[in-house]
């Protein structure tokens, strides 16, 4: 119920903030939650061991989020901020991370998927 009631407050913030802003942007409703988009703000999230494969998440904002243990293969992170965001133990090896802020992120050990 949790997250069906995350998930409309993020439909109803993406449709609210279309009506004011030319450009698509999404926001997190609640702290420990996902979104979809380009111009994400997770900022702070905790979303450790959380399944990001083939996510699109271009120029989203990431810092300060633990991202421990989440996989992220074939994600693309292109020109996101992961500003002292915690990748410890996430699948990284095939993420498009160009152009991604990777200031004070704390990324070892990380590992890669056998396919």
């Amino acid at each position: 119920m949790k997250h069906i009631m995350v998930y409309v407050a993020v439909v109803v913030l993406l449709f609210c903030n279309s009506l004011y802003n030319s450009v698509p942007r999404t926001y997190a409703a609640t702290k420990d939650c996902s979104a979809r988009g380009q111009f994400v703000d997770l900022s702070g999230c905790n979303l450790s061991y959380a399944d990001l494969s083939h996510a699109s998440l271009p120029y989203a904002n990431l810092a300060n989020t633990d991202l421990t243990g989440v996989d992220l293969s074939y994600a693309d992170l292109t020109g996101a901020d992961l500003t002292s965001a915690d990748l410890s133990a996430a699948y990284i090896d095939t993420a498009d991370l160009s152009y991604t802020n990777l200031t004070d992120v704390t990324m070892t050990p990380t590992k890669t998927k056998t396919v």
